[in-house]
């Protein structure tokens, strides 16, 4: 098996579903503590407010990092992009040209949790494997692109490469010369920016920690007019 069929291999095990998935060690041992809660509840040792104040607590405790089943999907995806890392530019270009609407999600809802690691670890390798998944997923064959939909989606790398020790414009700019050439110039323009936030591209932090995921807004988001 050559270094292309192994990583449609990885994207297409990513991408299979996982409904029967086991819950994660934290998600194992919650069940056990809230079933305890509940028992010193029943028995008029806990009241209500204590009980839910008790959950709560715990939950913004939980670390999805480890134990959350996507974690395992992570761990496929960073093997995937550490293959591609060494393909050529046309076997690239062929591996993004197979890839379906099942996998470009599935690597675009990773690429976010790169940039999600890759704040919580000041890591510049992270925000350069976050940028290699989204390049993959971006169809070499359409020139419709929407800059500001580009923008928005790049924006959570960006802000972790402002929390990590390289410079956005230098980041963007190398990974600019990988891509098709109807959004290289979008992403250099972009890594240039110094007014690129969560907040301003419609993305939010979790409240989970010790890692704090990048997350959609509840809020309206960004208007495409001010991107």
């Amino acid at each position: 098996m050559d270094e292309t069929e192994r990583i449609i291999e990885l994207l297409l095990e990513a991408t299979s579903p996982r409904s029967e998935h086991p819950l994660g060690e934290l998600d194992r041992m919650r069940a056990q503590q809230v079933s305890d809660w509940n028992r010193l509840h029943g028995a008029g040792m806990l009241d209500e407010t204590e009980l839910r104040k008790l959950i709560h607590g715990f939950d913004n405790a939980l670390d999805y990092q480890r134990d959350h089943p996507l974690n395992e999907i992570d761990e496929i995806l960073d093997s995937a992009i550490s293959l591609v890392r060494n393909l050529n530019t046309d076997d690239r270009r062929a591996v993004s040209e197979l890839l379906d609407d099942t996998v470009r999600s599935r690597v675009g809802t990773y690429m976010v949790r790169c940039a999600s690691r890759a704040l919580a670890d000041k890591s510049v390798g992270m925000c350069e494997t976050g940028l290699m998944a989204y390049l993959l997923i971006i169809d070499p064959r359409s020139d419709k692109t929407d800059p500001r939909d580009l923008m928005v989606s790049l924006a959570p790398l960006h802000v972790a490469a402002q929390g990590s020790n390289i410079d956005p414009a230098t980041l963007f700019d190398q990974y600019a010369a990988f891509a098709p050439d109807h959004i290289s110039k979008t992403l250099r323009d972009f890594g240039q920016r110094t007014d690129v936030t969560l907040e301003a591209f419609g993305w939010a932090l979790s409240n989970n920690l010790p890692i704090r995921w990048i997350i959609l807004s509840r809020k309206p988001g960004p208007d495409h007019n001010s991107c």
